[in-house]
Parts: C-alpha cells; sequence; structure tokens
C-alpha cells in the first residue's frame, strides 16, 4: 500500500486468513513513525509479544487488558470526563453496549432516566473527589452511588454532594422522576444488570480505582511518544461497555483538543489501528467522527487515521450510519514476511483497482488455492519475527 495512504482514513474488510493484521497492523508497530502515537487493539494478544519489545525502542508501550490484572496498566475510566456533555457521551456509549439481548422493551423514559442518572453520578464523584483533593472520581465510587437499595438514596446522596442537584444532569434526572413517579422501582433493577460488568474483581481491579493510564498524553509532544494496546479477546461481549466508553472518552476529547489547536490539528499525529472493530461495541457518533478525521488535506483535520479490520461486522459499530463509517479498500499492502504487495494493479489503475488477492473480478471472495501441504492461510497467520 503506498505509504501515502496511511496517512488518511482506511478500512479493511477480509474473510479470516488473508493476513489483515500481520500485513498492517504488525508491520506498521514494527518499523514505526517515531513522530506518532499508536493506539491498537490486540484481539489475541499477540500483537504486544510479537511488537511490544521492538516498538518500546522509540515509544512509552502500555497494555490494558481489563481482564488480566497481572498484566496491565491501571485506568481510571472517568479521569478525563470532566464535562456534563462528556458524561452523557460516555453514559449512552455504556448503556448502549449494555443492554440485555433478551430482556422486554423498557418502561417509557427508563433510558432517559439511567442515561441521566449516570451522567450526574460521574460529575458528582468528580465533585466529591476535588472536595476531598483528589484528582477525580472512580468506578468504584460511581457503582457505590449507583447500586443504592432505592432511587430515594441516590436521590439524597445527590443532593447533599458538593456539586448539589440543582443544575445539569442532576436536575434533570430529579424533574424525570419526579414526573414519573413509576421509574422509581425500576431504576435500581433495571440499571444493575447494564453494570454487571464491573462485578468482576479482575475488571475491578484494572479500572476501579485511579489508574496509572495517561490517555491525556495521546497527540502532545511534551513526552516520549505512547503506543497503548487495548486487549479486546474476540467472542467475549462482557467489556463491550468499557471498552466503547473509553474510545468515545478517547475521541471526543482528541477531537475537541485538536479544534483548538492551529489549523485543527493534535500536536502529534495519533494513528489507530483498530484489527477486529467490530469487538469494540457500538460507539455513538462514530460515523461523524470518522467523517472529520478523513477531511480533504485542504481543510483543517485532526490527524486520526484510522484503520479497521472486521469480518462484516461494521454495522454494529455505526448504527444506521455504518455505510458512511466505512471505505471498502479491500487488502492493500504486504504479505507476512513482508516480502511483496498484496493485490495486483494493471498499467493506469490506481492501487486496489485491479483483481485483489482473494477476490474475482466482481470484487466476490474467492478461496485460494493453498500450497501443497499447507492449509489454506497458514502462510498468513505467521507474524513477522521481533527484530
Amino acid at each position: 500500500m503506498p505509504s501515502a495512504l496511511l496517512l488518511e482514513g482506511v478500512a479493511i474488510d477480509a474473510p479470516t486468513g488473508l493476513g489483515k493484521s500481520n500485513a498492517f497492523f504488525k508491520t506498521q508497530l514494527l518499523e514505526p513513525d517515531p513522530g506518532v502515537d499508536y493506539v491498537t487493539t490486540d484481539n489475541k494478544g499477540d500483537g504486544w509479544t510479537q511488537t511490544a519489545a521492538a516498538l518500546s525502542r522509540t515509544h512509552d508501550c502500555y497494555r490494558l487488558d481489563m481482564q488480566n490484572p497481572a498484566n496491565s496498566v491501571t485506568w481510571a475510566p472517568l479521569s478525563l470526563v470532566r464535562t456534563p456533555a462528556k458524561a452523557e457521551d460516555w453514559a449512552r456509549a455504556w448503556l448502549h453496549n449494555s443492554k440485555p439481548a433478551d430482556s422486554a422493551p423498557p418502561q417509557p423514559y427508563f433510558e432517559q432516566a439511567v442515561l441521566l442518572l449516570m451522567a450526574a453520578g460521574v460529575m458528582h464523584v468528580h465533585a466529591v473527589a476535588a472536595a476531598a483533593g483528589r484528582p477525580s472520581g472512580t468506578l468504584d465510587e460511581l457503582l457505590a452511588l449507583l447500586l443504592q437499595p432505592n432511587v430515594e438514596a441516590i436521590e439524597r446522596a445527590l443532593k447533599k454532594g458538593p456539586s448539589g442537584a440543582e443544575t445539569g444532569p442532576a436536575a434533570q434526572f430529579l424533574g424525570l422522576i419526579a414526573e414519573h413517579r413509576d421509574l422509581r422501582s425500576s431504576i435500581p433493577s433495571g440499571l444493575a444488570p447494564r453494570l454487571s460488568a464491573l462485578a468482576d474483581p479482575a475488571i475491578k481491579a484494572v479500572v476501579g480505582g485511579q489508574g496509572a493510564l495517561d490517555l491525556d498524553r495521546l497527540g502532545r509532544t511534551k513526552r516520549r511518544p505512547v503506543a497503548l494496546y487495548i486487549v479486546i479477546p474476540a467472542g467475549d461481549d462482557t467489556l463491550r461497555p468499557l471498552v466503547a466508553a473509553l474510545f468515545t472518552t478517547m475521541f471526543t476529547v482528541l477531537l475537541d483538543r485538536a479544534r483548538t489547536l492551529p489549523n485543527g490539528e493534535l500536536a502529534r499525529e495519533v494513528r489507530m489501528l483498530l484489527d477486529e472493530f467490530g469487538t469494540m461495541g457500538a460507539i455513538p457518533n462514530a460515523p461523524k467522527w470518522f467523517n472529520i478525521c478523513r477531511q480533504p488535506k485542504d481543510q483543517p483535520r485532526h490527524q486520526l487515521p484510522v484503520v479497521l479490520a472486521a469480518r462484516g461486522r461494521l454495522r454494529g459499530v455505526g448504527g444506521q450510519g455504518h455505510h458512511r463509517l466505512v471505505q471498502r479498500a479491500g487488502l492493500a499492502g504486504r504479505d507476512a514476511r513482508g516480502r511483496r504487495e498484496v493485490g495486483e494493479r494493471g498499467a493506469g489503475q490506481p492501487h486496489g483497482a485491479g483483481p485483489r488477492r482473494g477476490r474475482n473480478e466482481d470484487g466476490r471472495a474467492v478461496r485460494p488455492e493453498p500450497r501443497s501441504g499447507q492449509p489454506v492461510g497458514e502462510r498468513d497467520r505467521r507474524a513477522p519475527p521481533v527484530p
């Protein structure tokens, strides 16, 4: 793939075994740009073991593995959620990705009530922490507030808190439950299952307290560049609310900061290498944010190139706007051994315009012929060695 395209948003949609991870993600991490921050999803955990040693020569590398506290940096999910608007975005991402699959339709206004309650809780725990001289509220403190035995206890806590309940999400929540009193009994029982991920002691050990991971370093130039590996086990939906809330916060903070800087660009590029993007959950406003990241070169850009790899699972990420989120790019780049380009092109054709490896002239997937004695895709699953 031409190196210039790495500065654009690129989507890769290809079947398993064609070398998406090896050809794109691991190659970039083994040959990093020292002027770029990297955020990469590591679904199998092998990205860290195969590339972090090489990448650590130029970057400070962190591994966030929320189900394996012994091998993970700690992270405070609320540390950058500082305004009511960001608190509502954070709560919306969490609630959207924690709906029980077999649950009955909620009561009218229930979703709005718990959204406002979670946003009010975030602002409340931050106010309590500030009054105590601590940098931020924690997820453990938010959980203690939200899982009170009844709404009356939550109401008393919000009113007695340092921030009060006269304005913002707290006032809106109290006004809503005053108008619809039948919500009082359904909120405690309906909200508890949505927070079930935090019942896991391993997850709480990583995200429950004050964290060592500082996401605010992304896009800044005062310190060494950062490489963040986020482990998201494939097929396990437990972490979907946390991961979706993480990327929602990351995108909003970086884009808001870029808007305040000259030319709308971050001081340092943040390159997102998001493998198996569909495992991250649905991110509200994702199509709009990615469209901003991919503005033409003559317009202000926010330097957040995004690379996606998936198997037709992008609809859940962007909702109704998924078709705007994806630019179908096929599979282009180097093979697992880095020796040649994947994807043929004819004279005068743009890269990827001709038949691509694994697809016929109509763009339909075809099964490649295996080598003698070698399973299909085995060559592509081998990662390049760490130098």
